[in-house]
This record gives structure tokens, C-alpha cells and sequence, in this order.
């Protein structure tokens, strides 16, 4: 499954990983599974940790639908007694059979909304409208435009150029 979310400058990485997780979820309902577990490699630490945490922080919502399809999973599956589904974190996904399909699947995602997966086959919240816009994605974006403008001012102040001869690392 696909979903774009949308620019950096509006989304975090995190949000795409917890909404990765959430689709795993959505395939896993789907699908008929005759395992007893199921283990999700993350390359993402945050979005790994969060999946135990019970605490707010942003994009934590989108975590929260992961929870609950995980305990609904859970619920539609207990005829399989003791079912179980583990989040791990792996280093870049070394070793992980899959991993490239995976990536090639989230690229698509990344380039566009038209690449989404049909809406029938998206979580009901993903259905509904785009999500909302990152407050730490928009402060991220705002605080390198202003180091941007900061460097641009900077280079055109008279003192640069006498600087500069001393600490070729300024602006640092």
C-alpha cells in the first residue's frame, strides 16, 4: 500500500514511517495469515519506540491509529491464540528480505498523491483528507530559510570579507 503525504516542509519523516506502520497494519487485516506473529522492521528509531510509548509528542495521533488496528488485529485474529505483532528497529534494513520492494514502493509514494493506493484499500483515516500539516515539519522548513537569508545577508555584509580571512567557517 501507498500514501503521499506530502512535502517535507509539511510532513516529517517520522509521520511517513507511523503511516507505514499503519498501512502493515491495513494488510495485515486483509490478508489470511496462518503465522502466530508477525515482525515489522523499522529503520526508524522514534517511530520504532513509539510504538510502546504512551506518551504525546507530534505525530503521535497517527501512532494511535497503529495501536488501535494492532489490537483490532488482534481481536479478529483470536481464534490463533497468543497472536502477536512486534516492532523492530533495524539499522537501514540491513539483511531484510523485501526491503528493497519496500523502498521502491515508498519512492513511488514519496513523488506524488496520484500514486496512492486506492482509497478502498487505505485506513479509514487516511481516507478522510490529506493530514494535517507537521508543526515541527513547518519549523524545521522556517528555521532553514531563515539560515539561508541569515548566510545571504551575511555574505554582503562589509565585514565578511575581513572576517572571512581569519574563520573560513563563518557563518557557522
Amino acid at each position: 500500500l501507498r500514501y503521499h503525504l506530502g512535502p517535507l516542509t509539511q510532513h516529517t519523516v517520522y509521520e511517513g514511517e507511523a503511516v507505514a506502520l499503519t498501512l502493515v497494519t491495513q494488510l495485515l487485516r486483509t490478508e489470511l495469515l496462518s503465522s502466530r506473529s508477525t515482525f515489522v522492521a523499522v529503520d526508524n528509531q522514534a517511530a520504532a519506540r513509539a510504538t510502546t510509548l504512551f506518551r504525546s509528542q507530534p505525530g503521535h495521533y497517527i501512532i494511535d491509529h497503529f495501536l488501535a488496528d494492532t489490537e483490532l488485529l488482534q481481536n479478529t485474529r483470536s481464534e490463533r491464540l497468543g497472536y502477536k505483532l512486534d516492532v523492530i528497529w533495524v539499522p537501514g534494513h540491513v539483511g531484510i528480505a523485501g526491503n528493497e520492494l519496500v523502498d521502491g514502493e515508498a519512492k513511488k509514494a514519496a513523488i506524488s498523491a496520484k500514486h496512492n493506493s486506492p482509497d478502498c484499500l487505505l485506513p479509514e483515516y487516511l481516507r478522510q483528507r490529506p493530514l494535517p500539516h507537521s508543526i515541527a515539519a513547518i519549523k524545521q522548513n522556517y528555521s532553514s530559510e531563515l539560515q539561508k537569508t541569515w548566510e545571504n545577508l551575511w555574505a554582503k555584509a562589509p565585514q565578511y570579507r575581513r572576517l572571512r580571512r581569519f574563520d573560513r567557517s563563518l557563518p557557522s
